[in-house]
């Protein structure tokens, strides 16, 4: 059970690091963007 959930860990980190990979240009995007006022 131990092992389980340390592999569960490392997937979480996994994914945490390819959405933060993937939001990194949208968060440049967002902040180039002027909303009309």
């Amino acid at each position: 059970l131990k092992r389980y959930y340390e592999q569960l860990l490392v997937l979480a980190a996994d994914v945490k690091n390819q959405i933060l990979i993937l939001m990194e240009p949208n968060k440049e995007n967002s902040n180039n963007y002027q909303p009309p006022q």
